[in-house]
């Protein structure tokens, strides 16, 4: 007995299905990509897609869900074990985001609906809002090691995390320029260079 919904394929895969919308929304933005362009790229019916996601906006919640999965949290950083680990991962994830083989280039969480029609001011809301969370958790884990002694106590925790944000924000545009993975690795790790050092004490080592 088939117990799917009328129009459901009877081999859907949901994970391949969002793939497939994260790609359109990824490369033409979210007011760009229609309902019939969604049920094309993801081959179902167009009941499909409401009976499954319910609509065009929470399909939209989910695909970006299943993409973040790969990238840092707000409580990704809070738990980090220091502000620079902090930092490394999320320029390291920042350069993978940016240069996936597998989906068009750039970086959702950061390009992701910088504008938006008033009637999807919501869904631009919400990707400001996680990029705000992370941005000052990780201002906050570099406030704490400056606090502790890790960091030296002239270290702006506002300034250094917006300067990496800034420069999170604008690998998906290098990407969509032409820049390679090696290129934006060697802009992470001049990006790195500029990150406060660690107190010599408090690593443990010998101070100069």
């Amino acid at each position: 007995m088939n117990l799917l919904p009328s129009g459901w394929p009877s081999r859907f895969d949901r994970g391949q299905a969002l793939d497939a919308a994260l790609r359109l929304f990824w490369h033409h933005g979210y007011e760009s990509v229609s309902i019939d362009d969604l049920i094309k790229a993801m081959g179902i019916a167009r009941s499909t897609l409401y009976d499954v996601f319910g609509s065009k906006a929470e399909l939209h919640r989910q695909a970006f869900a299943r993409y973040g999965a790969g990238l840092l949290s707000a409580e990704d950083i809070a738990a980090a074990s220091s502000a620079r680990n902090a930092v490394e991962t999320l320029l390291k994830r920042g350069v993978a985001a940016a240069t996936r083989p597998d989906t068009p280039m750039g970086y959702m969480m950061s390009s992701g609906m910088l504008t938006a029609a008033s009637e999807h001011a919501d869904l631009a809301a919400r990707l400001q809002k996680l990029r705000d969370e992370a941005r000052h958790a990780l201002q906050h884990r570099i406030a704490r090691d400056v606090e502790t002694g890790v960091l030296p106590e002239t270290t702006d925790a506002e300034i250094e995390a917006r300067f990496i944000f800034t420069v999170l924000q604008g690998l998906p545009l290098q990407a969509l320029d032409g820049a390679s993975s090696e290129d934006l690795t060697a802009v992470a790790v001049q990006a790195l260079k500029h990150f406060p050092q660690p107190e010599a004490a408090a690593e443990g080592l010998p101070a100069r």
